[in-house]
């Protein structure tokens, strides 16, 4: 999948059995979010580094970092089905912020 945001551009999101990673070259990092979920791996491009996080930990501070950054929460944001998509044989929903620019 390819999911854009003005924060992190474009993101290409791979997702499988085994987890979720979302890779975003504007900003160069990637995310592994292993099932069952239980930890995150954020690795940089650009320093070759990598942490480990517990999953609930990393998720609050991405919330509090998104909070800040757009003065509310995710779940505030007004979106709209656009439309949908075949991807890979499967039925993809595509969203859009109402307030996108």
């Amino acid at each position: 999948m390819k999911q854009t945001s003005e924060l992190m551009g474009d993101m290409k999101v791979i997702v499988s059995p085994k987890g979720l990673m979302a890779t975003s070259a504007k900003q160069g990092l990637s995310l592994l979010f292993t099932a069952p979920f239980k930890e995150v791996v954020l690795f940089s491009e650009r320093t070759k580094k990598y942490s480990v996080e517990p999953f609930d930990q990393f998720r609050c501070t991405v919330a509090r970092t998104i909070t800040v950054l757009n003065n509310g929460l995710v779940s505030d944001i007004p979106v709209f089905k656009k439309s949908d998509r075949k991807y890979e044989g499967l039925t993809a929903h595509v969203f859009e912020s109402t307030s996108s620019r």
